[in-house]
């Protein structure tokens, strides 16, 4: 790189900002030709960020090919870097396309063979590019799709063998398998890439979503559908081709050069090549995504129009991951693992300290044993996580529960003890409970004659109280439901507050700031629309849930559910609030107090902003009234309910209750893409959720 830069260039208005420096248009001095310069300031970089931005530079200049940016010339001045590069001016590919109605798969297969000609020459020249994805491609300007440009070399790398690069690097919804599992890996993992591009570019949303240790399971597995409503126009052909590239097993996934040669790439079939493809749900993902961009833009930085963003530098995690929930990812790194570590101060030689007893089960990745201390014979309960079974991400969620339950403390939330990291597992040491609240009130009350509405409220108020608790020291659950309440095995056989605790932090988080929260996770039943829709969201989904536990605790039914109700029946019922009090499940008002009832209606608000908040519920009526308030009639048939539902295992159906299975919610819950922002009322994403064909 050379010096001199502001001696030849005339630097104009900015284009865009980022962490380490600003894009800005610039004007040649000489010919009076318009640019566009990256501008890096050093004292913002490491010895190994410079080098990395030499490696961007010189992999930039060995490049001269119609479809990909040109680098112009690159100085290094005292105190910054400039690299100045051809001015894009035709937008984002997937902008123009989703600004018409319709286009063909002619046009389809034109964009997707000028991108395989681009990626061919660069694979041809032993470089991988590492972050190809729809922000990358760049329309040269305003009249051909065709006619494009991929650019961001931040990641790029020079391929010395079959395998030869190990970095784990790139966008989690692009991102290849092999390097999710840290194998080495070649050139093909951007074939991947590109097959979920097309992918997304044919139906309007991508293949695989989810937040991201899930995200990650499903790309490992490379499981995804071409879902009827979205795909049934498209052809056969179309299909195959992207069967081709988004293929788990590198050696057969399909080359650039094979992929050339695909039959859907040198169709001549009329009936192919002018088949329609929608534009409805490629509008809905760039509108969304739109308004994410501005939203995070308050947060982090102004989006760069031109996407020449900059380098995404190795070894660490762009502002996105620090700022935002689990969206991106520039470098899984396992150095920021052993900073989380360390931060937890893990115990080492659990054997040591306890003996194990009987197997009280297995629990996602856990397998759950009673552990007896050594010290005094003490007996709790210990959560045993295998190192071998879990992806790296996955343990930062584990350390993040872990983090959480270690700074709760309050009678009525599990209490961690102890927290080991050994050699191959992670102990975590608990109380040690003896079921959960459903099991022990069909045990406790099928026989006796005393569940009335009173009992059910005392059994929520201590459980509204640490949901309070919690909410205050801004921490939102997420997981609220009936089989996360434990019952402590050393309560006495009464309704006291310190009988049931919340469990399972699993998917707890922190709300740094007010409805700062995105992940699509819970439990089907219990979960809030705000989730299911894709708003940016807050505590108040913990609220929602809890709605439901008490109707469900009253009643013996599920207020968004019944036997004959499909995953998308239910969602569209969680959407628009459709539940009622019928008499025949005990509703009736000599049966279950006005206040109850106005207690859930005030909790099961679809727009969180008029939901009750913890704070408020605790000074409902229903929650603080005396005995004087409640029927003493008493509510056998919901036990019994409760019962038949366990018994056929209703309670928790055939909807399974982890974070990865919202996945079925299709074109709205798997897809990071479909999110709005916080500020968007109610009626803003019904109407996005209409244009999806979900309501």
């Amino acid at each position: 790189m050379r010096s001199g830069f502001e001696n030849e260039y005339k630097i104009k208005d900015t284009l865009g900002s980022g962490a380490f420096g600003v894009v800005k248009k610039c004007k040649r001095i000489k010919c009076g030709s318009n640019y566009a310069v990256k501008i890096i300031t050093k004292s913002n970089l490491t010895e190994e960020d410079e080098e990395t931005i030499r490696n961007e530079v010189d992999i930039l200049e060995s490049l001269n090919h119609r479809y990909i940016i040109e680098l112009i010339s690159a100085y290094d001045d005292p105190d910054d870097y400039f690299l100045v590069v051809e001015l894009i001016c035709g937008g984002e590919l997937f902008t123009r396309m989703a600004s018409r109605p319709t286009f063909t798969e002619k046009e389809a297969i034109d964009v997707t063979k000028t991108l395989l000609t681009a990626v061919a020459y660069l694979h041809g020249k032993n470089i991988a590019h590492r972050d190809l994805k729809p922000e990358n491609i760049l329309l040269r300007d305003e009249e051909k799709e065709s006619d494009l440009n991929l650019v961001d070399f931040g990641m790029a790398a020079r391929v010395t063998g079959p395998c030869s690069l190990k970095t784990r690097c790139g966008t989690p919804l692009f991102i290849a398998p092999e390097i999710v599992i840290g194998n080495p890996y070649g050139t093909k993992a951007d074939m991947w890439s590109l097959g979920v591009i097309i992918y997304t570019l044919l139906c309007g949303y991508e293949p695989f979503g989810g937040p991201k240790s899930i995200l990650l399971h499903r790309i490992v597995s490379g499981k995804f559908r071409f879902h009827s409503e979205h795909w049934s126009g498209i052809s056969f052909e179309a299909k195959n081709f992207i069967k081709s590239l988004i293929e788990v097993n590198p050696d057969a996934r399909s080359s650039a050069n094979e992929a050339l040669q695909h039959e859907w790439i040198c169709s001549n079939d009329e009936k192919i090549l002018n088949r329609s493809v929608s534009c409805d749900m490629l509008k809905t993902y760039q509108a969304c995504k739109r308004d994410r961009a501005k939203a995070k833009a308050k947060k982090i930085f102004n989006v760069v129009k031109t996407n020449l963003r900059l380098t995404k530098l190795k070894n660490k995690i762009i502002p996105t991951m620090k700022m935002i929930e689990e969206n991106f990812i520039s470098s899984i790194d396992e150095n920021d693992i052993s900073t989380k570590i360390s931060n937890l101060t893990l115990s080492k030689n659990f054997h040591s300290s306890f003996s194990l007893g009987k197997n009280l089960g297995v629990q996602g990745f856990e397998t759950i044993e009673e552990a007896v201390s050594e010290k005094n014979g003490s007996k709790y309960a210990v959560r045993i996580t295998s190192k071998e079974v879990i992806l790296p991400i996955d343990e930062n969620e584990l350390f993040n529960e872990i983090q959480i339950l270690q700074s709760l403390k309050h009678d009525n939330i599990v209490t961690i003890y102890h927290a080991y990291d050994d050699a191959n597992s992670y102990f975590l040491v608990t109380d040690l409970l003896q079921e959960n609240i459903l099991d022990w009130i069909t045990k406790e009350y099928t026989k006796k004659k005393c569940y009335d509405e009173k009992v059910v409220r005392d059994i929520c108020k201590p459980l509204l109280d640490a949901v309070a608790y919690c909410h205050s020291n801004n921490i939102a659950i997420r997981d609220l439901k009936l089989e996360n309440i434990l019952v402590s095995i050393s309560s006495e056989q009464q309704h006291g507050c310190d009988k049931v605790k919340l469990a399972n932090f699993g998917f707890a988080k922190v709300e740094n700031e007010p409805d700062c929260l995105i992940t699509q996770c819970g439990s089907p039943l219990y979960v809030a629309p705000e989730i299911i829709s894709g708003l940016h969201y807050g505590k108040k989904v913990d609220m929602w849930s809890f709605g439901v536990i008490v109707y469900v605790l009253l009643s013996g039914r599920f207020p968004f559910f019944n036997n004959n109700s499909t995953e998308h029946e239910l969602y569209k019922m969680i959407l628009r609030g459709d539940f009622d009090f019928p008499k025949e499940y005990n509703w009736d008002d000599n049966i279950i107090s006005c206040a109850a009832k106005d207690f859930i209606k005030n909790l099961l608000v679809v727009n969180p902003e008029d939901r009750m908040s913890a704070k408020d519920a605790l000074k409902h009526e229903w929650i603080v009234c005396g005995e004087e308030c409640f029927s003493k009639v008493e509510l056998q048939s919901s036990v019994m309910r409760l019962e038949k539902c366990k018994a056929a295992g209703e309670v928790d159906p055939t909807l399974p209750c982890l974070k990865c299975k919202l996945n079925s919610l299709g074109p709205v819950g798997c897809l990071e893409s479909l999110q709005l922002p916080s500020h968007h009322s109610p009626k803003d994403w019904m109407k996005s959720l209409t244009l999806s064909g979900w309501l």
